[in-house]
This record gives structure tokens, C-alpha cells and sequence, in this order.
């Protein structure tokens, strides 16, 4: 017996000792049924399986597009996707066999998580099917927000994969710290917010009219002048003038302004991402007063505000919340490698004991100095 059949015999045994009791009130932990199932379920070939049948469920729901009009290929992809979900269903009513659905133990079906994910998307392929079979051909717009619920079945691969669910699991476990890191950057949101309100307040709007002279004297300079109409030129598609149109004058506030502490904080935020933050903090730097038209680069030393609040957010605060998911991750592979609670010197005994396994010194003979000794090491 190889090691890879003594680790499948392990698990399948620790399954059945887990599993003792009856499940589904009827199947008993050593009936033969039940014992079957255990071994089928446990054979590394059923999982790769359910591994490339999720991947051909989600390639045939990638397929699908408003120009596939082929009557043949939508009938091809329908019905396999309908025996994809046979399977599934099989799947679950066999681990259901096998673990029981949710009494009988600490390690039935729904008492996991991911079991859950499973389940409800088994549930929705049932529901699926009732709603089109009552529909018939009538193409209802819920029923097809039923099916688009099958896109969940990629998230299956994460109750399959140790290692994605370790990762998604260091990502629910850090929702709690990440709360912390989030009130900090609401505080400093706040304080910044406050400050743009103070700041900047009136000063980001400007007249639709903007028709200056040569002298870069325009005819309207504050809101109070923005009344009436104008004349504005027609391009062609080539931008060239050809001909004027009547337009009415209109005090404009950019969709990103500082009039109100919502605004304020939600165009800081904005600017924390990166996006676009030159033209808010240039729009911020060319506003004069309250009410007045926009000047080029009328107070410069505003970009200093900017810099110093991109510092703290994008290149300090926003980190902390990397370092908090790193954090959990870091705490849940431990867990996996049974290393969370042992000692500092039981982890330097580890540490030491790993690099053991992976030298591999090389023994180079050393030639003896002694003449006689010489003699007879080239003899041997």
C-alpha cells in the first residue's frame, strides 16, 4: 500500500469515527450503503471530478451571448448544464448519506459553512426548474435572475480547496480588526472634510458662459452675473466652427465640491484612491472666494492639504488594512500547521528540524599529511 491509498484509508476511517450515529434517521454509521458512499466520497478521483465539472459549468455559462441564435447550441449548452446540475444534486444527496443532514453529529452536512453555499445553490437549480416549467417558453425577467444565480457555482471551488479556503477564511476572521482601521479613517475623513468645508466652500463653481476677451477679461466674473443667454460657437465633426446657438447662463458646481460635509468627506475619499485626484485638487487650487469664477492657479499652497492627506491615507492608513488580512492570514495558516500554540522555543526547534530536512552536505575527503599515512590512503 502506498502512501497516498494509507492517507485515503486514514481519512475515510477518521470519517467514520466522526460519523457514528444515524444519519438521515435511517442509514447507520457501518451500513453497507453508507460505508460505500464514505469510500467514494473520500477518493481523491471524485473530487478532481467535481473540480472539472464546476469548471465546465462556469465555461458554459461564459458561452452564453445575445448572438448565440444557433436553436442546436443553445439546446447543447441547456442540456449539459442541466446534467452539471444532476450531478450536483447527486453530490449533495450523497454527502447528505454519508454525513447527515443536520442532526446526528458535530460533522453533519449543514453544520459547515461552505456545506451551506452547496446547498443553496442546489436549492436554486431546483427552483429554477419549477419556474420554467410553469413559465413554459414566456421569457420572465425573475426567472432569469434565477438563473444568473448559477454563476455561484465557481464559489464551490472554495469549500473544495484548502488553500482558497484559508484565504477566504483569514478574510472573514479580519472583518472584526478591519472595523478598527475604518473608524480611524472616518476620523481623519472627518477632519479633512471639516477643513475642505472651511476652505472651500462656494469657491468650485463656475458659469457655463466662460467667453473672455483678448485681454482674459470675461464678461461674467461672479454667480450674480450668470444670468441670461449667450451665443456658443457649433462644431462639425472635423471641429471646425459652423455656425452659433443660444445658450442660457448657468452657475455650474462640480460633482465633486466641498459644500457640505457628506460632499466634502466623499470627494476626500475619492482623492484616498488615487482616482482622478489632480483635477479636484487643481479645481480646489484655481478657486478664488465663495461665488467667484475660477482663477488659474489663484492659491497654490492648497496642493500642500492635498499631499499631506494623501500621505496619511493612501500611504499609511490604507496599508493597515493590507497588514490586518496579512495578520489573520498568517494566524490561520498556523492553525492548519498545528503551530498556534506552541512556544518560542518549540518554533525554533521546528524551524531548526525543517532545515535539517532540507540540507544535504557534501562529505569531500580530506587528504592525510603524513607521509606514511599518504601512502596508504592512495593504496585504498
Amino acid at each position: 500500500m502506498n502512501q497516498n491509498q494509507s492517507l485515503a484509508q486514514s481519512k475515510i476511517e477518521d470519517e467514520a469515527e466522526e460519523q457514528k450515529g444515524y444519519s438521515l434517521f435511517f442509514f447507520a454509521h457501518d451500513n453497507c450503503i453508507r460505508v460505500a458512499l464514505r469510500e467514494f466520497v473520500c477518493n481523491s478521483y471524485f473530487a478532481g471530478f467535481i473540480y472539472h465539472m464546476i469548471a465546465l459549468n462556469s465555461l458554459l455559462l461564459a458561452l452564453d451571448q445575445p448572438q448565440l441564435e444557433d436553436p442546436y447550441q443553445r439546446k447543447t449548452i441547456s442540456r449539459i448544464l442541466f446534467i452539471i446540475s444532476i450531478i450536483f444534486i447527486a453530490e449533495f444527496v450523497i454527502k447528505i448519506i454519508v454525513s447527515g443532514f443536520y442532526w446526528g453529529g458535530d460533522r453533519t452536512y449543514l453544520k459547515d459553512a461552505w456545506n451551506i453555499l452547496d446547498f443553496m445553490i442546489v436549492q436554486f437549480s431546483f427552483l429554477t426548474w419549477i419556474l420554467e416549467a410553469i413559465a413554459g417558453d414566456t421569457n420572465i425577467s425573475f426567472i432569469r435572475g434565477f438563473r444568473a444565480l448559477r454563476a455561484l457555482r465557481p464559489l464551490r471551488v472554495v469549500s473544495k480547496n484548502e488553500g482558497i479556503k484559508t484565504v477566504v477564511n483569514s478574510l472573514i476572521l479580519s472583518i472584526p480588526a478591519l472595523m478598527n482601521v475604518l473608524l480611524i479613517v472616518l476620523l481623519f475623513l472627518m477632519v479633512f472634510g471639516i477643513l475642505g468645508i472651511q476652505l472651500f466652500k462656494g469657491k468650485l463653481g463656475n458659469c457655463n458662459d466662460l467667453d473672455c476677451n483678448e485681454l482674459d477679461e470675461c464678461l461674467v466674473t461672479n454667480k450674480k452675473q450668470c444670468i441670461g443667454w449667450f451665443y456658443g460657437d457649433i462644431y462639425d465633426l472635423d471641429g471646425e466652427t459652423i455656425g452659433k446657438v443660444r445658450i442660457k447662463r448657468e452657475w455650474e458646481v462640480n460633482i465633486n465640491n466641498y459644500d457640505n460635509i457628506f460632499n466634502s468627506m466623499l470627494t476626500f475619499f475619492e482623492i484616498s484612491t488615487l482616482e482622478m485626484w489632480p483635477g479636484m485638487m487643481y479645481a480646489a487650487i484655481d478657486g478664488v472666494d465663495m461665488d467667484l469664477v475660477p482663477q488659474e492657479h489663484a492659491k497654490e499652497w492648497v496642493s500642500i492639504i492635498f499631499i499631506v492627506f494623501i500621505f496619511f491615507t493612501t500611504f499609511f492608513i490604507m496599508n493597515l488594512f493590507i497588514s490586518v488580512i496579512v495578520d489573520k492570514f498568517n494566524e490561520e495558516i498556523k492553525k492548519r500547521q498545528g503551530s498556534d500554540n506552541f512556544t518560542d522555543e518549540q518554533k525554533e526547534w521546528v524551524k531548526i528540524q525543517r532545515l535539517l530536512v532540507h540540507t544535504n552536505p557534501k562529505i569531500i575527503p580530506v587528504e592525510p599529511i603524513n607521509c606514511f599515512r599518504l601512502q596508504c590512503f592512495k593504496i585504498v
